[in-house]
């Protein structure tokens, strides 16, 4: 009897023994398979980013022709001469370029003019310059005409508009939870800036269905990427 229990005791032990191994070998595994599931997790993050990178170029290099023209808005009359909206073209760049000199004595040759309908009741006019620089100027300083009837916005197809619109949405929401401050910059790129250029945080635009706009995050490092699918 004495024998039997010894034997148990000895048979307990080595059960134990091989059930510790047994856990190790198993936390290893599992370990291991954590590490494999990061992997390709980063990897396919990277994936969708750079195809939503490479969206971004195809869509930029098929309306680049777009990059000199900008849009005018707001209270322009309902004449549509040369003269008048030669008139009002000008009146709206040197409202934006009133403290900039060398910039309106330098005005570059416009390539196209046209005044068309905007909404029900309105006009716009569609101007391009042969400058795309120029135009840069123009939009990145269109906030000067804030106190002004008229408005000022780059030339965007229907689905930069939208993909713009996005990420604005993406921006204020983002604000509301961060406390960061939204920009948008290139038509494709989305900062939230905090107080130092080590909290700003990058996201970029992918590409949208016409059913809608989803929005899916992709984090890597200190930036992270909206593709929108």
């Amino acid at each position: 009897m004495r024998k039997s229990q010894k034997a148990i005791l000895a048979d307990t032990s080595s059960i134990k023994t091989e059930l510790a191994s047994l856990n190790v070998t198993v936390e290893l595994h599992t370990n291991s398979i954590k590490k494999l599931e990061r992997r390709i997790d980063v990897m396919s993050s990277k994936t969708e980013r750079d195809l939503a990178h490479l969206r971004n170029d195809v869509l930029a290099l098929r309306n680049k022709d777009r990059l000199n023209a900008i849009i005018i808005t707001g209270n322009l009359s309902t004449e549509t001469s040369s003269q008048k909206v030669q008139e009002e073209i000008s009146l709206v760049v040197r409202l934006i370029l009133k403290h900039d000199t060398d910039a309106l004595d330098k005005i570059p040759l416009r390539t196209e003019t046209m005044k068309m309908k905007w909404g029900s009741n309105s006009y716009a006019i569609k101007c391009g310059f042969d400058s795309i620089s120029f135009v840069s100027k123009l939009t990145k300083n269109s906030c000067e005409l804030k106190d002004t009837p008229f408005k000022l916005q780059p030339d965007l197809t229907l689905e930069q508009r939208k993909i713009k619109q996005e990420l604005w949405c993406v921006g204020q929401n983002l604000q509301k939870s961060e406390g960061k401050t939204p920009h948008l910059k290139s038509r494709r790129y989305l900062v939230m800036k905090g107080q130092t250029n080590g909290e700003h945080t990058y996201y970029e635009s992918g590409s949208f269905h016409t059913s809608g706009l989803i929005g899916q995050i992709y984090f890597s490092g200190a930036c992270c990427f909206v593709a929108l699918s």
